[in-house]
């Protein structure tokens, strides 16, 4: 499960703020359920989730030049506040594990990493927060992976942006400037990277961190702020 360990821990670094989600009765959302594809090329898959209304989920990946190496993930999940908690076997490893993340689901476009405003927030100004784990259900003393995030972006331009890990290191904190490019995006600034963010929903924000780049990103219905590199399309 490297593959999606590696894909999961980017998530929260590359996070998005996330809108609320209605569940139904079976611990589905209804916005979530369907097939969301990720292309890599025009025509070339990339990588697939399916999110079923009984509570079956699937995640594929599609390497054409290492299949060996391919995430190939069924399970079950359940969906309610805004995160997935799901059950999987993966055809890499044995045994189970579970995971757990917050996400974006709309009517065409899905992002499995966000973060939910704690409280209140005018436009990108307030306390955001989002968490992606992993946990092995093998009976194994590994420790969880994945981080809780806190993103607080205040009025003065400046925001305070926290990562604790499951795993019991450190937390890292990073602190910088952001400014309103115009409409719903927004730049934040650290050391010598930037990052693009557009307010979707008015609820969520994400993006990805690559030094000395400049990622744009989308805000989705004023709620959600999601990484470009991290939506899923639906089918």
């Amino acid at each position: 499960m490297k593959t999606l360990s590696t894909l999961l821990g980017m998530l929260l670094l590359a996070a998005a703020f996330l809108t609320a989600c209605d569940s139904n009765g079976n611990g589905t959302d209804q916005a979530l359920v369907g097939t969301w594809n990720r292309l890599r090329t025009a025509t070339e898959l990339r990588d697939r989730y399916q999110f079923g209304a009984n509570g079956s989920f699937a995640f594929d990946e599609n390497k054409p030049g290492s299949p060996q190496t391919e995430d190939h993930m069924t399970g079950t999940y359940v969906a309610s506040g805004g995160v997935v908690t799901a059950t999987v076997t993966n055809t890499l490893e044995p045994g189970q594990a579970r995971l757990t993340f917050s996400y974006y689901a709309g009517a065409t476009q899905f992002s499995s990493g966000a973060l939910r405003a704690r409280a209140g927030h005018t436009g990108i100004v307030g306390v955001w927060t989002g968490v992606v784990k992993i946990e092995r259900l093998d009976g194994s003393e590994q420790s969880p992976a994945g981080d809780e995030v806190e993103a607080e972006f205040r009025a003065d331009g400046s925001y305070r942006w926290t990562v604790t890990p499951f795993d019991g290191t450190a937390a890292r904190v990073t602190e910088g400037t952001w400014v309103l490019e115009g409409g719903t995006m927004f730049r934040i600034t650290f050391g010598s990277s930037d990052l693009l963010f557009q307010l979707f929903d008015d609820q969520v924000l994400g993006t990805q961190v690559l030094e000395n780049q400049v990622l744009q990103n989308q805000v989705l219905q004023n709620q959600v702020l999601i990484d470009a590199s991290r939506i899923w399309q639906r089918q």
